[in-house]
């Protein structure tokens, strides 16, 4: 396969190293070392490691360093089990922390920001999967978490990110605005890093095509996620909303009850 421009040049975005160091909150850092340490319960510590994109990203990406393991795991919980607790803290004490009420100079407002946008998007799907009746609800999980991993890098390695993506704007100007300025998306870039850090062909699908066409449990966090969009005040391509809830599974009246709910 041909490398595209950005990928010649990857260096200049200081990916994939700058996501790598992306910190966690330091309650939830501290929790997981807690509760690895205490108990061998996973889905108890994979919950709390979903609730922190840089405890997710450094986990799974821990649980598929072995090369019989690589490409296969794709939940916490999974991970967790696969490494053992003692792996698990370890993972954690190693991942830096940036506190939510300071804005360090490397990074800003950058990882609460992340974390609330994921926050929203995870609550609306897990409802929205409830009503489509999806199952693997971890690799949903991973992906909602996930799923904006690109942006982060582009924010990290362009300050004035913000004023050449408006943030206002609806998903798909962003990403024409992204093309532009970058000549890569946030969504295809964040499908490189998966593949990099060696995750599942799957999540790196969903994450590279959370704003395409792909069904299934992608076309859930497209909608979840326009429709956090719509709740914050921001533009939607409402004949794409349409579009995206003929194919998520989920009846109108569902919608309207979900979008009147996050609204609330």
């Amino acid at each position: 396969m041909t490398e595209t421009v950005w990928e010649q040049s990857i260096d200049a975005f200081g990916v994939p190293g700058s996501v790598e160091e992306l910190p966690a909150h330091p309650d939830t850092r501290a929790k997981v070392i807690r509760l690895a340490e205490s108990t061998h319960r996973p889905a108890e510590v994979a919950a709390v490691i979903e609730s922190d994109p840089a405890l997710l990203i450094r986990t799974l990406r821990q649980a598929n360093a072995l090369e019989w393991r690589a490409r296969t795991i794709a939940s916490a919980e999974v991970a967790v089990a696969a490494l053992g607790p003692l792996a698990v803290a370890e993972v954690a004490e190693r991942t830096p922390v940036h506190h939510p009420l300071v804005a360090g100079r490397e990074w800003g407002l950058a990882p609460q920001r992340y974390r609330s946008h994921v926050s929203a998007v995870r609550a609306v799907v897990e409802r929205l999967a409830r009503e489509a009746e999806v199952e693997d609800a971890g690799e949903v999980t991973a992906g909602v978490v996930l799923h904006d991993v690109g942006r982060l890098a582009l924010m990290r390695a362009e300050p004035l990110y913000d004023r050449l993506v408006p943030e206002s704007a609806s998903p798909e100007d962003r990403l024409r605005s992204e093309r532009g300025a970058f000549g890569v998306d946030h969504a295809e870039l964040g499908g490189w890093l998966a593949r990099h850090w060696r995750l599942p062909e799957r999540l790196a699908l969903t994450i590279e095509e959370h704003h395409g066409d792909r069904l299934g449990m992608t076309a859930l966090i497209r909608l979840a996620d326009m429709l956090v969009h719509a709740r914050d005040g921001r533009a939607v391509d409402l004949v794409r909303l349409s579009d995206t809830v003929a194919v998520a599974g989920v009846s109108p009246s569902q919608i309207r009850a979900i979008a009147f709910d996050a609204a609330a």
